[in-house]
């Protein structure tokens, strides 16, 4: 299990592009925290297979071009059995629910579509990969994308 002084290292995988540049920027919140972002499941797949034990963490969009994020986890899982894998969607339903839960995996998180609800589904999944929630890094200024910007 990771340290809470240990780099948290995370492979973000969504093929929404405006959304991962939130997420980064959530992520960013975060002491001790780096993320990778890739955008559709093949990359994501090359990059494991070059990288198997580089990430502390996988956060798959369920909804992929090609494979869904279960097809995904479930090649991820060929390679390395124990890598953490959390799949997130825009609707978690029961039946979704269910098939994450049949491929055994931990669970379906709702996937957040703001800042400050990114910041608070991260920590959450963070906390049990180390034994302390990484520090949230103090605001300074904060940098939101031109198209979040009032």
């Amino acid at each position: 299990m990771q340290q809470s002084n240990e780099t948290i290292r995370v492979l973000l995988i969504d093929d929404d592009k405006f959304l991962t540049i939130i997420y980064e920027k959530a992520f960013k919140k975060f002491q001790n925290v780096e993320v990778e972002v890739v955008h559709d499941a093949e990359e994501a797949l090359d990059v494991f297979k070059k990288r198997p034990d580089a990430f502390d963490l996988l956060l798959i969009d369920y909804k992929l071009p090609k494979i869904s994020g279960i097809e995904l986890a479930i090649l991820v899982q060929a390679i390395r059995a124990d890598q953490n894998i959390q799949i997130w969607s825009g609707h978690c339903d029961d039946e979704l629910k269910k098939n994450t839960e049949n491929s055994g995996l931990q669970q379906c998180i709702e996937k957040p579509f703001g800042f400050e609800d990114g910041v608070n589904i991260i920590e959450k999944i963070l906390a049990p990969i180390s034994k302390k929630t990484p520090p949230i890094v103090p605001d300074k200024k904060q940098e939101y994308p031109p198209a979040l910007r009032r």
